[in-house]
């Protein structure tokens, strides 16, 4: 990737959300900036995007955080573009998403996104910036001091929390509306791909995918605690939610 900006080109990352309400399901809001997400970047208006505004390759995350008013998904994502663009050319291409994100939300009968909050866009000016958001994107609070404030607002304090933050309360305090809430989230999620690259893009920016082992490895040192038998594992991944049962019942 640092390539890729030393060649001239250009990084846009971008955030795209949507109004929600105290009480709405979480499937039901991830549901819809799923399909309002692909009604964005598919189709012959994203060809002329892609076409008009030199985007190659394009990377995106999605993630949920739980705060007053309910369960807030957002969809963080960037744009890898040929040149650079101006702050003119910045400006269309937010609008055309924009456009297309409204229409992609209230299709499935919500309020439309405000201009304000619905949309972020704006260039990374470092390789830093890029490499700490596209690796600390999900669940994080360290990283890129650019990426974090372009994308992790809804992690500043008193913002809201995270599914992970959210089950460590839980495992904290005991307090069963926390196992609920991260429950809801399993579920809402389940099956779901959180980043996604389009189509050859690891390979043109040279991005090594390490597997989850590896990950482990790397983040944590790999250092294992306890080894569950054959028995104990099928005893808390026999049924959904088995081992927060389990462990709601030590």
């Amino acid at each position: 990737m640092r390539r890729w900006l030393s060649k001239g080109n250009s990084v846009v990352f971008f955030t795209l959300t949507m109004p929600h309400d105290f009480g709405e399901s979480c499937k039901a809001l991830m549901d819809t900036i799923g399909e309002a997400f692909s009604a964005v970047f598919s189709g012959r208006p994203y060809k002329r995007d892609r076409d008009q505004f030199g985007i190659v390759h394009s990377f995106r995350a999605w993630d949920a955080t739980h705060g007053r008013n309910g369960w807030h998904p957002h969809i963080h994502g960037a744009l890898f573009v040929k040149g650079r663009l101006d702050q003119i050319a910045l400006q269309e291409l937010e609008g055309s998403v924009f456009t297309r994100w409204v229409r992609g939300v209230t299709s499935r009968g919500h309020r439309p996104p405000s201009r304000e909050h619905g949309i972020r866009l704006e260039e990374a000016n470092r390789v830093q910036d890029l490499a700490g958001y596209l690796l600390k994107v999900r669940g994080e609070k360290s990283g890129a001091s650019l990426a974090l404030e372009l994308t992790r607002g809804d992690l500043k304090a008193g913002r809201g929390r995270s599914p992970f933050e959210i089950l460590q309360a839980f495992a904290d305090t005991g307090d069963h509306v926390d196992l609920e809430l991260f429950r809801e989230w399993v579920e809402a999620t389940k099956g779901k791909h959180f980043t996604r690259w389009s189509d050859g893009a690891r390979n043109a920016l040279s991005v090594e995918e390490l597997a989850d082992q590896d990950l482990v490895e790397k983040e944590v040192g790999g250092v294992a605690i306890y080894r569950p038998g054959p028995d104990e594992w099928h005893a808390l991944t026999g049924t959904p939610g088995g081992s927060l049962r389990s462990a709601a019942s030590c």
